[in-house]
């Protein structure tokens, strides 16, 4: 286990308020605060995961190649004229094909963990794991189905 810094981990909650201010922005404001304690425990393990997948990214070397991209697009082609569609706009737009080469590379960082993972015991089941999310009242928004989504 690893401690975080506490400047990545309050910029990160600031992250999630501020969407959760501009999804809310026409109704009363936010109990800050609260949100801050209820998402820390998700913040604290989405940080981490992510920096332990940059540094096995790094360390494994795991790089999305020309011949990977062309797979992954033929794969889309194999899919009918929609697929085809899809993979001709991924061609074309320079952020589309970035967002695919972070999905290869995932892929690869994904199966080399499953290569070595051995699970031999589960102790609850993932949603059991999860935070509750804070939910608004009618009293406080208008709305009793306001609730907050992760950033």
């Amino acid at each position: 286990d690893f401690e975080l810094p506490e400047s990545m981990l309050n910029h990160y909650l600031d992250d999630i308020i501020d969407g959760v201010k501009e999804r809310n922005k026409n109704r009363k404001p936010i109990d800050e605060d609260q949100y801050r304690q209820v998402y820390r425990a998700f913040a604290v393990r989405e940080l981490k995961w992510h920096l332990i997948c940059e540094e096995l990214r790094e360390l494994e070397n795991f790089t999305a190649t020309e011949q990977d991209i062309e797979n992954k697009l033929a794969h889309y082609d194999e899919h009918g004229p929609d697929g085809t569609i899809r993979a001709e706009a991924i061609r074309k737009n320079e952020k589309e094909l970035e967002r695919l080469k972070e999905s290869i590379i995932f892929d690869k960082l994904y199966a080399f963990l499953a290569d070595k993972a051995k699970v031999t015991q589960v102790r609850k089941p993932w949603r059991e794991l999860q935070e509750p999310v804070p939910e608004q009242t009618d009293a406080e928004s208008g709305d009793p189905d306001i609730a907050a989504a992760g950033a």
